[in-house]
């Protein structure tokens, strides 16, 4: 193989750099390689931006974004396959000279996969919360497919879903997942004769989405700090087990293709979610957001919030083998019994601006929403919200600021799925909903007992905007002093690697 790019969802650096003793292949890979440091805006795609080569404005690959169909719904849908056909940018693998052969697997929000010269696997993602079994949409050719479905084949693993209430359970199926994974791209990539090599591998994120405080207590404590709280025994062996695995992925790769180009990348990083953001709560304070009934601040609002207490209360309370005859039981029953049907809406006639879940950024409620606002107030508007969000006290004890966001993306294809303003926020805090405040702690973050006191996959991590880049040198000889430091880096040092071979 010729160039191959491992890809870790969620691989971090200073993760990584923690577990040393348990990574002793990547420490001595760092040695002989290149850090780049890369900074990702969280509103795209990492992954979809290496594919690609843009990034979410040019080819809609953004977490989260509004439908437009004249409604506030967000969706999270976005398929990679109609990338070219919507914007006449090319995907990576197309992107290469004619006769390479190309070995891509697992590939998120890409179905249906790519005909390509070699194998293409897809993944869930971007709306798609689970993924069964592999079939014609998300294996090329058939044979790939038959294949992965004889060896049994992961696609993915995700908490809610699985169903997995078992920590050692949860650790072994997820290694499962990977070594099958490993081990079939190899025995794929071999039998294809692979010119250029792309797997991602997804469980480093399900790991750090539920146990990123664990890990942070287990940094502080051994930096000399004060833990928030002292790190489980039993979290931090199997915490250990699990990155001296990925190490032993890394190893296994580098050594059986001897890539001349060999690539560590991720999409995001991992920060400890140590706090929330409702950005409506804000907006209703300063009197640009008007919820409708049911919506933010209403009695059933507030009737929400008090059951998600409660629940989180018990599940802390109670023993986990106790609560698992609880759970089966009763919750059962009082969720037939108990039912809040909470609105995602607002006023239109009232509301100037509003958010979204999992959105760092305002929306001025124009003719994209049939809202009230004219083209001729959006500037001022614009400039009074980021002046009340600037100014606010929260915003000043977290750093957080706010700023015109689209209007610099007048030109872009997916303009109008743009935020009107972007709020940069430390990568510790999230964009919710569902809570009462402007800035408040998250109340989740803290020991990780059980998997009963999980009750979604981002228990304590977020995404944060530090993507990991680990390049040979020679690779990194090849940056041009005007090239972006986000994850479109690695798709031109692809293409710029094939180029100079065809020579």
């Amino acid at each position: 193989m010729k160039s191959f790019v491992y890809g870790i969802d969620g691989g971090d650096r200073e993760i990584f750099e923690y577990f040393q003793q348990q990574m002793p292949f990547y420490q001595k890979l760092t040695q002989s390689h290149i850090h780049l440091n890369l900074h990702e805006d969280l509103l795209h795609r990492g992954w979809s931006e290496i594919i690609t080569g843009a990034t979410g404005e040019e080819t809609g690959g953004f977490y989260m974004s509004p439908d437009l169909d004249g409604s506030a719904n967000f969706s999270m849908k976005y398929k990679m396959a109609e990338v070219p056909d919507k914007t006449g940018i090319q995907l990576l693998w197309d992107a290469l000279p004619s006769g390479i052969k190309v070995g891509a697997m697992n590939i998120p929000s890409l179905m249906p996969v790519s005909k390509v010269n070699g194998f293409c696997v897809g993944s869930a993602g971007a709306g798609i919360s689970k993924v069964d079994e592999i079939t014609s949409d998300l294996a090329f050719p058939d044979t790939v497919k038959d294949f992965l479905n004889k060896e049994k084949y992961i696609p993915d693993i995700r908490i809610g879903p699985s169903g997995i209430k078992d920590m050692d359970e949860l650790f072994r199926r997820l290694k499962e997942m990977e070594s099958k994974r490993v081990n079939c791209y190899i025995k794929l990539a071999q039998e294809h004769e692979v010119d250029f090599g792309l797997l991602i591998d997804r469980a480093t994120t399900v790991v750090q989405y539920l146990f990123r405080s664990e890990i942070q207590a287990l940094m502080d404590r051994d930096d000399g700090k004060q833990p928030l709280f002292p790190p489980t025994r039993k979290v931090e062996k199997l915490l250990k087990d699990f990155y001296a695995f990925v190490d032993e992925n890394i190893k296994l790769l580098f050594e059986e293709f001897h890539a001349k180009q060999f690539l560590v990348v991720s999409d995001h990083g991992h920060a400890p979610m140590t706090h929330h953001c409702n950005i409506n709560a804000i907006l209703f304070d300063s009197g640009f957001y008007f919820p409708s009934s049911g919506g933010y601040r209403s009695n059933e609002f507030k009737i929400k919030l008090l059951i998600k207490k409660i629940k989180r209360f018990i599940k802390r309370a109670i023993p986990a083998s106790v609560l698992a005859n609880i759970l089966n039981s009763f919750l059962g029953k009082a969720k037939k019994i108990v039912s809040v049907n909470i609105k995602d809406e607002f006023d239109k006639e009232k509301t100037l601006a509003f958010s979204n879940w999992y959105m760092p950024g305002i929306y001025i409620n124009d003719s994209r929403f049939f809202g009230a606002v004219k083209e001729e107030e959006r500037k001022s508007l614009v400039k009074k919200i980021c002046d009340v969000i600037n100014e606010h006290p929260d915003s000043v004890t977290h750093g957080v600021t706010a700023e015109p966001y689209r209007e610099y993306f007048s030109g872009s294809k997916y303009n109008e799925k743009l935020p009107d303003i972007r709020l940069k926020m430390p990568d510790y805090i999230f964009a919710a909903k569902d809570v009462s405040s402007y800035i408040e702690k998250n109340p989740k973050y803290g020991p990780v007992p059980n998997l009963f006191v999980v009750d979604s996959d981002m228990h304590s991590g977020t995404k944060s905007s530090a993507a990991l880049c680990l390049v040979d040198g020679e690779t990194a000889a090849m940056i041009k002093e005007e090239d972006a430091l986000n994850l479109t880096i690695v798709n031109k040092l692809v293409r710029r690697f094939f180029d100079m071979e065809n020579k």
